[in-house]
């Protein structure tokens, strides 16, 4: 009987850190698709652009969402995640 108690008390503990792990999945999934999305939208503004300073402010936020994507993805590797890698265009 006290075996089983201390069983069922691991699982109980267990239980809230499969919670939480499972909570911190969503969020980097979220956050990647969040991320995506902005960079999507970042991509036609610089192709509607003319404005040069424009194309130069799109290009250095592109650099930053894709630095932000990539530390997202790793931490979505971390915690057992395998993620679609959003293919955005090339910045030269």
């Amino acid at each position: 009987m006290e075996g089983a108690l201390n069983r069922a008390a691991i699982f109980l503990k267990l239980k809230p850190k499969e919670d939480e792990q499972q909570k911190v999945r969503q969020e980097i999934t979220q956050e990647l698709s969040r991320i995506a999305q902005r960079i999507k939208e970042v991509e036609e503004l610089f192709d509607l652009t003319y404005d040069p300073d424009m194309t130069e402010a799109y290009v250095y936020e592109l650099r930053s969402l894709n630095a932000k994507y990539s530390s997202a993805l790793k931490r979505a590797r971390h915690n057992g995640l395998s993620a679609e890698v959003y293919q955005s265009k090339p910045i030269s």
